[in-house]
């Protein structure tokens, strides 16, 4: 476990469970969901990163290069959201408010390479900065998976947020853009349109998610906590090859959970 610390604020990363963040305190006051003590489900609590794709896959291949390239499965057989949050990472650096980490995936065919993470925290924010390098020319996207905690009587806290349009799913797997608004409680997709989403808890918690991601996530439906996700891409676009990064450049992906400190 790495306690990274900076006046009032605390965040706790384990570099062997995924380079995850399982806890980000304010004052005492928690704002991630479960701190990550759900070693047995690597999908639910705290915060962890997604490459080299977020999502579900519809298939087991993608188009790469013009030509269908198919994905090596995870150790579980998985194509959900990538491979390395469940992989252990290395810690390249470390300080009082930050730390480096780098995973090296091997085994994962054209998409083995080098992902690198630094988390940085300081009194207002926690910044996190993700990078992706494939050994091949195939299409990369990244994300961050964010669980928020609850209220304390189970109920979801405040969001608000504005996002562009709803991106669904018709019945053969092709996505459509709509401004058909989705109804409580959400699993869904949206295209990014600049504004931070803000969550506001009874207890006076606030925070804002600010990314330079593409796209949204928004999944209110697990009683666990609420996940707010900036990913680069669609799960269609990774499918056919639209990612901001290919031909071997390195996908890049930012987010800061900011909260206010007076």
């Amino acid at each position: 476990m790495i306690e990274l610390r900076n006046g009032s604020a605390r965040a706790f990363i384990r570099p062997d469970f995924g380079g995850r963040i399982v806890s980000l305190e304010f004052d005492g006051r928690e704002y991630l969901a479960d701190g990550g003590r759900t070693e047995g489900d690597p999908w639910r609590g705290g915060s962890y990163p997604l490459a080299p794709w977020a999502g579900t896959l519809p298939q087991g291949w993608v188009v790469a290069d013009g030509h269908r390239t198919d994905i090596p499965r995870c150790a579980n057989g998985d194509l959900k959201h990538g491979y390395v949050n469940t992989m252990a990472w290395k810690v390249v650096h470390l300080a009082q408010s930050r730390v480096e980490l780098r995973c090296d995936v091997d085994s994962a065919g054209p998409w083995s390479g080098v992902c690198r993470q630094s988390v940085e925290l300081a009194p207002d924010r926690l910044r996190i900065e993700l990078e992706y390098r494939a050994v091949g020319d195939v299409p990369v996207g990244l994300g961050f998976h964010p669980w928020f905690s609850r209220e304390d009587d189970g109920s979801l806290p405040r969001l608000t947020f504005t996002p562009g349009r709803r991106i669904i799913s018709d019945d053969e797997g092709n996505e459509i853009e709509t401004s058909q608004i989705a109804s409580t409680p959400r699993d869904d997709l949206y295209r990014a349109d600049g504004s931070a989403p803000r969550i506001e808890w009874h207890d006076g918690r606030r925070l804002e998610v600010h990314s330079d991601a593409q796209v949204w996530v928004v999944y209110e439906r697990d009683p666990l906590g609420l996940c707010v996700e900036p990913w680069t891409h669609t799960p269609a676009e990774f499918v056919a090859g639209r990612t901001p990064a290919v031909d071997g450049a390195p996908a890049r992906l930012t987010m800061e959970l900011v909260w206010p400190t007076a």
